[in-house]
C-alpha cells in the first residue's frame, strides 16, 4: 500500500519550473492564445481564475492582463504558487467541489489538469462547478488530456533540464486501462555538492474523446463550444456562458 509519498508532485512540485519552464514547452505561446480566445467571446474580460494553476507559471504570464485567482489540490503546488505570486488570491481544493465567493469574466484549466478527473461523472462536476464561477458573459476554456487514439501502451517517454543549480531527467511509462491511463514518472534531481535523488510519482488519468467534454461543456450551460488544438495537440475547449444566464450553480 502506497504511503503517498508517490502521490502527484508530492516531490516534483519544487522542480516542475525546471521541466515546464523551458521553451519546448511554450507557456507565453499558450498565454497568448488562451488569451485571445477569451477575448474574442468576451473582449472586456478583467477577471480570469484558473482551476488546476499548480506552481503559478501560467498565472505568471496573466498578471498583467486579468486580476488573476488560482486553485490547486496540491498543497506542495500551491506553496511554490504563493511564493511566485504574493497578494494572488490561491484556494486549497478539489475542482470538482470547490466554492468562491467571487465571479469570473473567465475560468480556465490547462496542460491536462482535467485529465485527473478518471470518470465521466467527475469531470462533469467539475466543469459544472467551473462554469458556476462564471460571471454572465464569461468564457471558460479547457484542455483535455489525450485522446483515445493517441495513447501509445507501453509509451516510454524521457524530458530533462536545467536551471536554478538543479538538473532534472524525468522518464515517463504509460499504461492504458479501461478508460485511464495509469502513468509512472521516474525522476532523478541532481544538485551541484548535494547529490542526485530519485523518486517515482503516479498518475492516473482518464481517457476521452472529444464529444466527452463538448458533451461536459453544453451540460453546464455553455455556448458556442469550440475545438482547437492546445497544449502538445491535445483538444482545447472553449464555451461561453450567455450573458443573459445564470448556470446552476450545483451547490
Amino acid at each position: 500500500m502506497s504511503d503517498g509519498s508517490d502521490r502527484p508532485y508530492s516531490r516534483s512540485a519544487a522542480v516542475y519550473d525546471v521541466i515546464y519552464g523551458t521553451g519546448e514547452f511554450d507557456y507565453p505561446g499558450h498565454a497568448a492564445a488562451v488569451t485571445a480566445l477569451i477575448e474574442e467571446r468576451n473582449p472586456d474580460a478583467a477577471t480570469l481564475l484558473e482551476v488546476g494553476c499548480g506552481t503559478g507559471l501560467f498565472l505568471e504570464l496573466l498578471v498583467e492582463r486579468f486580476a488573476v485567482s488560482g486553485v490547486d489540490v496540491s498543497a506542495e503546488m500551491l506553496a511554490v504558487a504563493a511564493a511566485r505570486l504574493p497578494g494572488v488570491p490561491l484556494h486549497s481544493a478539489d475542482m470538482r467541489s470547490f466554492i468562491l465567493d467571487d465571479r469570473f469574466d473567465a475560468v480556465v484549466c490547462l496542460f491536462s489538469s482535467l485529465g485527473y478527473m478518471t470518470t465521466e461523472a467527475d469531470l462533469r462536476l467539475a466543469v459544472t462547478r467551473m462554469a458556476a464561477h462564471l460571471a454572465p458573459g464569461g468564457v471558460l476554456v479547457v484542455d483535455g488530456w489525450l485522446r483515445p487514439e493517441g495513447v501509445i501502451d507501453g509509451y516510454m517517454g524521457l524530458d530533462s533540464a536545467a536551471g536554478d543549480g538543479v538538473t532534472v531527467a524525468r522518464m515517463s511509462f504509460t499504461r492504458l486501462g479501461e478508460g485511464v491511463t495509469d502513468l509512472e514518472m521516474h525522476h532523478l534531481v541532481g544538485r551541484p555538492g548535494a547529490g542526485v535523488d530519485y523518486f517515482v510519482e503516479r498518475h492516473r488519468m482518464g481517457v476521452y474523446p472529444d464529444e466527452v467534454y463538448v458533451a461536459a461543456l453544453t451540460a453546464a450551460g455553455l455556448e458556442g463550444v469550440t475545438v482547437a488544438p492546445g497544449y502538445r495537440g491535445r483538444g482545447r475547449f472553449a464555451g461561453l456562458l450567455s450573458p443573459g444566464r445564470r448556470p446552476d450553480d450545483g451547490e
